[in-house]
């Protein structure tokens, strides 16, 4: 399993808003500037979040983008569902294509791993990224 180059691109993003939360928009060009990424697919992601309300854009000359709530009330979760749809491990806890879903012995590991992504995508917030990115090991 992997994550798209959308949702790393867009985890990127969301962490340089909550990084330059002041309340102030940060114009794309920044953002792009500052993450190595593409203005065009950088807007596209940023419609995506914005759509979703993760982020709010403000026009004008002064304009750009800066996050909707609270960095510690955005999760990650929320964002890679957003950019990416729902993380599936395996089909075998939703029963779709697999034959031996009863009798497969590494079905509820599966199971398992499957809870576990999903605890630690909802328990991590924007704001802990933005603290462990405090530390010379923190990174995308």
């Amino acid at each position: 399993m992997k994550l798209s180059t959308k949702t790393r691109y867009g985890l990127r993003a969301m962490i340089d808003l909550a990084r330059c939360d002041d309340g102030l928009p940060v114009p794309l060009k920044e953002i792009a500037a500052r993450q190595s990424l593409s203005e065009p697919y950088l807007e596209k992601l940023l419609g995506l979040l914005r759509r979703s309300e993760l982020i709010e854009s403000v026009r004008g000359v002064q304009g750009g983008y800066r996050l909707a709530r609270p960095a510690d009330l955005i999760t990650v979760g929320e964002i890679v569902e957003i950019l990416d749809g729902p993380i599936r491990f395996s089909d075998c806890d939703t029963g779709r294509g697999c034959q031996r879903r009863e009798t497969c012995p590494a079905g509820g590991l599966w199971t398992r791993l499957q809870a576990g992504i999903e605890q630690v995508l909802s328990a991590t917030t924007l704001q802990d990224l933005v603290n462990d990115g405090n530390h010379p090991e923190g990174g995308i």
